[in-house]
């Protein structure tokens, strides 16, 4: 999830109960897919598992997508 406020960008991971597990805050011109691995690697950091990541596809850059 991405929120997009007076030019900057909330990027949100959270839990499929709708928790946060993780933020990152960014101007508004950062690319949305080199957040991915912060808010997977942040989320970790608080015990959780990481199974699926669904993301729109500003997220879907070619590092994100390797299986």
């Amino acid at each position: 999830m991405r929120i997009l406020v007076f030019g900057y960008k909330t990027h949100i991971a959270m839990t499929e109960e709708r928790l946060i597990t993780a933020a990152v805050v960014t101007t508004g011109e950062k690319n949305d897919g080199k957040q991915l691995q912060t808010l997977v690697e942040k989320g970790m950091i608080v015990c959780v598992e990481v199974k699926t990541v669904i993301g729109d596809i500003a997220y879907s850059e070619k590092e994100n997508i390797k299986v």
